[in-house]
């Protein structure tokens, strides 16, 4: 078992794996300057993992004492979740506040097949945990980059994975079994990390009924395998190394593709679903489950950028003390550590699952910080934008700033408070430019689970008898129904009349 250097990982991704780019192919995904920064956001991670001061937060020892990453780690305790945290937190305060790092949602998708194979061996018989655990040895091994692919394309939403009209692999499939394995087809989208990943992880995205067992399918496959295609959205904002005219779009890029399995062979050693259609909903529920308190984590840290830059163009602008901009910046941080307590909230109280014995962090916490972030998110860049000024929108390049027949009047009237660089408030006025833009927007909305899945863990998670009976006791409705909650209390104020007289 080793830690990769960043140079090893560079080396690892030259395996002739097939990536599209704005019309051309590539088998080298290091090579194309803005594939290249897409990249940086994966390299990261192996780069601080050789860094002596975090390696307490990213590094862990086997029984043997070979040193793994730590979030190829099987969580057992509030406190791994809460380093889960941690780990997703620094890594985007390094990389500048979006989703960072080689393993951010594949390490998400290996806990979830961990915790439902061990549920299915248990209850139907199956041998699944053994597949997954000689995968979690070789991804330890090898210090492997990993990516999570659990979003079909899925064609007409209003129908099942099994009845599309078009053709049936809107949702991949499984079309041929044999001793050895299986063939799979379809397509995924918006997979993170995948075009610099050593595996990618694919599980089902949704319920499924008998009818849709073909497609009640997980597995593990390098993305050079034959039949595997990958097709990488434009960059629009891809600005190479000017950190002054795009702070945020200069340090980092999309790394999300399409993927294609055309006829693509799964052997069996990296099958962890294959039919058991009674399963998919809940292997897609519980990848949510991890999935959601990586989002709560690296939101945070996104957040903490935010609400300094409306705090930035408040002072620039010589408004720091002004009673609606302070009422502003007031709702800002309260949104800001809301969203932190109710992801940590999930972290420090997790559920154990009563049939695997597998950790989780408290779902219905984790997708309330989820929710709360993504619901809120607009009105929050709206009051960041009214902060700054129009300016926002009508700023000149830095290449004005930077000539020197134009210099002199920018500096000049783009001041904002006296003592305050002209040139800091320029910077700030960029970040938040940056900050606005679309990509960030729909991302928000999208990422790790759109706000109707996380209404819908709401009523499926709630414990609503626990409300009822709160109403049922006030109101006097006494129908033969009960909660243990409720049950126990003391009848007040009877029972204090009763001591009383």
């Amino acid at each position: 078992m080793a830690i990769k250097t960043p140079k090893e990982y560079l080396e690892s991704l030259n395996d002739g794996r097939v990536v599209y780019f704005e019309g051309r192919k590539y088998h080298d995904v290091t090579k194309h300057p803005a594939l290249r920064l897409a990249l940086y956001r994966c390299v990261v991670d192996y780069v601080i993992a050789q860094d002596p001061k975090y390696k307490d937060l990213l590094i862990e020892m086997d029984d043997t004492g070979e040193p793994y990453h730590f979030a190829l780690k099987p969580p057992e305790s509030a406190a791994d979740l809460l380093r889960r945290r941690e780990h997703e937190k620094t890594a985007t305060r390094i990389i500048g506040g979006t989703a960072p790092g080689a393993k951010h949602v594949g390490a998400d998708a290996l806990q979830a097949i961990s915790a439902i194979s061990r549920l299915m061996d248990k209850k139907i018989g199956t041998s699944y945990t053994e597949r997954v655990e000689s995968f979690r040895k070789e991804l330890k091994k090898i210090d492997g980059a990993i990516a999570g692919g659990m979003t079909d394309v899925k064609g007409d939403r209003s129908l099942r994975p099994s009845k599309q009209k078009q053709h049936k692999d809107f949702y991949v499939r499984i079309v041929d079994r044999s001793n050895d394995g299986i063939v799979v087809n379809g397509a995924l989208a918006h997979i993170s990390h995948a075009p610099f990943a050593n595996y990618i992880i694919v599980l089902p995205c949704r319920a499924m009924q008998e009818e849709d067992k073909d497609y009640a399918v997980s597995f593990a496959i390098s993305p050079a395998e034959k039949g595997i295609k990958q097709i990488v959205p434009k960059l629009h904002h891809f600005v190479e190394d000017d950190y002054f005219e795009n702070p945020i779009a200069a340090r980092m890029a999309g790394t999300d593709s399409i993927i294609t399995f055309d006829n693509v062979f799964v052997p069996n050693e990296r099958v962890f679903l294959s039919g058991e259609w009674e399963f998919a909903g809940r292997m897609a529920y519980m990848f949510a489950n991890f999935h959601r308190q990586s989002a709560d984590a690296y939101k945070v840290a996104f957040l903490e950028t935010f609400v300094g830059a409306a705090f930035l163009m408040a002072e620039y602008n010589g408004l720091a003390k002004d009673r609606i901009i302070r009422d502003k910046l007031a709702w800002l941080l309260f949104y800001a550590e809301t969203t932190e307590a109710l992801g940590r909230a999930a972290a420090e109280h997790p559920v154990t699952d009563p049939v695997s014995g597998y950790i989780y962090p408290d779902p219905m916490m984790s997708n309330c910080s989820k929710f709360f972030y993504a619901d809120n998110y607009h009105q929050a860049l709206k009051l960041v934008q009214d902060i700054a000024g129009g300016i926002v929108a009508t700023i000149p390049s830095v290449n004005d700033y930077r000539n020197p027949e134009t210099y002199p009047d920018l500096e000049k009237y783009l001041a904002g408070k006296e003592g305050l660089p002209t040139e800091h408030r320029i910077r700030a006025i960029k970040l938040v430019v940056d900050l606005s833009g679309v990509w960030e927007q729909v991302l928000t909305i999208h990422a790790e689970g759109s706000l109707a899945a996380q209404k819908l863990s709401f009523v499926q998670l709630a414990d609503v008898e626990r409300y009822r009976a709160a109403a049922k006791r006030l109101a006097g409705i006494h129908d033969g129904t009960s909660h243990p909650l409720f049950s126990e209390l003391i009848n007040y104020p009877q029972k204090i009349k009763e001591i009383l007289r």
